[in-house]
Formats: C-alpha cells, structure tokens, sequence
C-alpha cells in the first residue's frame, strides 16, 4: 500500500502479512498522485498495526530523488507522520537488505513505542544522501565527483525533528552486516533518541554513519550487543558529529568514532553494567519500551518470532 499526496489518514490495527515487497510506502514517490503533487504525504498515523513475512520490510517513510530533500513544491514536504505502538518482525525475507522501519527524509517524524524484532539488517534506520544534500555538501563527495551531476546545496533538507522513543528493538543484524539497532545517516537538526532498548543486536547499536549530525541519544538500554554500543562513521573527511550521547546504559562499554569535546561531540554519563544487575533506571526504560496500553500484549511480543 502506498500514501501519497494525501493527509489525515490513519492505519489503526492493521496486518501486513507475506506482500512481495515492503508492506506500507508513505510518501515515497513524487509521481505517486492522482492529482496535484506527489510526495506531501502528511498528518499520517500507523498505530498498532503488525507488518511480518513480507519479502521487503516493514514501514517506509519518504523518498530519495531531489523533491523529497529540496522540494521544488513546498506541497511536496513529508511531515507530520506518527509510527507508534506497531510490531514489525520477521520480514525482509527476500529483500535481505530492507529496515523494519525506514525514513529518508521527514519533518516531524515520531517512531515511538513500536516491537521490532528478528531482522536480517537494521531495525529502524532513518535519514537518507549520505550527508552530499546537506548545506555545503560533502567533502567525500567532492573528491568522488557527485557534484558534477547535481548540486551543492546552501539550505538544509526537509529531514529534521525525529523523535525516536521508548521501541524495543531485537534480534536485529542476523545475516547481514553494517548495521545496528537504530541506524542513522546525513543531518537532522532537533532530532532524538531516547529510553529506547536495544536487545541482541548482531553488530552495532546506534551507528550515525555517513554525515550523521545534531542527534541526541539519550538514557537508551543496550543489553547483548555483539559490536559497538555506538559507532560514529567520521572517516574520509566527512561531517558526521554534533552528536549528543548521555546518560545511556550498555552491557558491551565498547565505542567508536565519538569522543567528548571532538567534532562538536558531547558523550558523558554512559554507564557500562552487568545483564544480570541492571539499575533501576535502566529496568525502567526495558520495562516501558514497545507498544503500550491496548496494543501492549498484543501477538509478537514474545521471543522467537520466527
């Protein structure tokens, strides 16, 4: 199913079982409208729906080509879109290298409370471009001469203001590899993630790849991570940084790429602890992340989805 040009539309308990591709597009094509313009999918909620055994994943959220980041019709912005209380598992089954839930470039986009579990690659990745779009472009992308095919642009794209709150994410990166529980790319000013559980991941927690900027991560659980609890890709003179880590719990103490003071980086009061002896603080956050209240319970909570 596909959202586009369209506004105030809700998907409430719904099921998106074995489709041959993603099972939800929102706002993903510019040409996607029986009238007016594409994209500009807005004030859109998917609440309590499960998505699983599909060949792609789950959810995706935004497009990729030029009017999805510099819209020439400001109709065209994607905004206002709520992904909360859902459960999507065991999808991605042909399609190995799909999110649970994706978004590429959004204003004011909410991914809160969902179950994402038993995933081939990342659970939630948001962001999109690899920061070449964002203001003043990339270096890298200079040197691999991408900008003698489009251009360097001087103001920031649509994709600002994500909240990424309170979903449980496990048993993510099970085959595949470069990828984490949340994965985030290029800039997204005024944008967090926060009191979220990361369970079992095979590789990385949080992994701000390529131009990730002005992130706040906070109070989030990462217990059995297998690599880093976060990772910052900063190489090759790229602008990833602006990235605010604090007060988040980790049974793996292992980081990279981000240091206190460096790159306009801010990372202190990140406690490693034992799986076994959480704090208080860290059992609130594992005991309140996933759907909540009618949708808590709901088929796919469980372990061994698959």
């Amino acid at each position: 199913m596909q959202v586009s040009a369209a506004q105030g539309i809700g998907f409430v308990g719904d099921t998106f079982v074995n489709l041959g591709s993603v099972g939800l597009g929102i706002g993903n094509d510019a040409n996607a409208h029986a009238s007016g313009v594409g994209l500009g999918a807005h004030d859109v909620t998917v609440r309590g729906s499960t998505f699983t055994a599909s060949a792609g994943g789950g959810i995706v959220v935004g497009g990729v080509r030029p009017d999805a980041h510099h819209p020439s019709d400001p109709r065209m912005v994607n905004k206002d879109i709520t992904l909360s209380d859902n459960r999507v598992h065991a999808t991605a089954r042909e399609y190995l290298d799909q999110d649970a839930i994706f978004a590429s470039y959004v204003t004011r986009l909410t991914i809160a409370h969902n179950y994402v579990s038993d995933m081939p690659y990342t659970g939630i990745g948001v962001g999109f471009g690899w920061g070449a779009n964002d203001p003043g472009g990339s270096p890298e992308y200079v040197d691999r001469g991408l900008y003698d095919f489009q251009p360097i642009y001087d103001t920031p794209t649509t994709s600002r203001d994500v909240r990424i709150v309170g979903n449980h994410v496990r048993n993510v990166v099970r085959t595949m590899f470069d990828a984490g529980c949340v994965y985030t790319l290029s800039a997204m000013p005024g944008s967090r993630i926060d009191e979220n559980h990361c369970e079992n991941s095979g590789q990385l927690g949080l992994y701000f790849d390529e131009g990730s900027r002005y992130l706040s991560a906070e109070r989030n659980v990462f217990t059995g991570t297998a690599a880093q609890w976060a990772h910052a890709n900063n190489q090759n003179g790229n602008h990833t940084g602006d990235l605010t880590l604090i007060g988040n719990y980790t049974t793996n103490p292992a980081i990279t790429g981000l240091v206190d003071g460096e790159r306009g980086n801010t990372v202190r009061d990140n406690t490693t602890v034992a799986a076994d002896d959480l704090p208080a603080a860290a059992r609130r956050v594992i005991e309140q992340a996933g759907p909540t209240g009618p949708y808590r319970d709901a088929p796919g909570a469980s372990s061994g989805d698959e």
